[in-house]
């Protein structure tokens, strides 16, 4: 026993100092466990989407082709017969490349042989403050009352009021006019099939031909105090309304219109 060596007695006045040690360690350990569930339910929570609203500048031009775009289309849907009965107008965005400066003044234009229905462009130019000179895509939707077959319709058809019916259509979707009034397709004669519930295109009818070259015809001439009549025959066939070249009896060839019942009006 007298040759072991017995281990030092803990010096007391050293457990103080280590308890105080013990606790700081330990409340660091919550600090970072807090901090460890902090991030662990930042982590969890999804961050919040980022704003997609253009800035100041792209926010402007927009509006701008929003206003012109509302003023170019506005004159028809209050003023005109039979009208537009809804009008869609979706600005489209610039490339992302595209940077603009700073601009007060901007001012919208339809570029050359740009329509203004469907999709198409909208040219906005700066002239106050930053120089540039924009492309904007825009899509129209006008919708409106027109005409549509109630049936099948074949071609060669001359057309009559039973034939079509009127409902809203997307008339900015066909590049050709949608016929929109009984009166313009009544007589008409149909060039291709259409089938039930198609818009009839004005492409599609032609005028029905009342004369033709060759037929005699009664031609009304008429001028300043005076109106006669006479005898002729049609040079080449005409529907009713359409101009049409005559030559009377005495040989002379005049042009008159073309109406109902083989009769030529010539206005002198």
């Amino acid at each position: 026993m007298h040759g072991m060596r017995q281990k030092p007695l803990p010096n007391m006045n050293h457990a103080p100092r280590a308890r105080a040690r013990a606790r700081a360690a330990v409340g660091l350990l919550l600090a970072m466990g807090c901090l460890a569930g902090a991030g662990s339910a930042a982590a969890a929570t999804p961050p919040a989407a980022a704003s997609t609203a253009p800035g100041p500048v792209l926010s402007a031009h927009e509006q701008v082709v929003q206003t012109f775009l509302t003023q170019q289309t506005q004159p028809q849907t209050e003023g005109d017969a039979p009208g537009f009965t809804r009008v869609d107008i979706r600005v489209g965005a610039l490339d992302s490349r595209v940077k603009l400066a700073p601009c007060s003044r901007m001012d919208p234009y339809l570029p050359s042989g740009a329509r203004l229905w469907g999709r198409t462009m909208i040219g906005v130019r700066c002239t106050e403050g930053g120089r540039w000179n924009i492309l904007v895509p825009v899509t129209v939707s006008v919708w409106g009352r027109a005409m549509v077959a109630a049936g099948p319709l074949v071609a060669g058809t001359i057309l009559d009021a039973s034939d079509v019916q009127e409902q809203e259509v997307e008339l900015s979707r066909e590049r050709t006019p949608i016929v929109r009034s009984v009166q313009a397709i009544e007589g008409r004669t149909l060039k291709r099939h259409i089938n039930t519930g198609q818009p009839v295109l004005e492409n599609a009818i032609r005028v029905t031909p009342l004369l033709a070259a060759g037929d005699a015809v009664r031609v009304r001439i008429s001028g300043p105090g005076f109106a006669i009549a006479a005898q002729g025959v049609a040079l080449a066939p005409a529907g009713d309304g359409q101009p049409v070249r005559i030559r009377t009896e005495q040989g002379k060839v005049l042009s008159g219109t073309a109406r109902e019942g083989r009769i030529v009006d010539v206005a002198l």
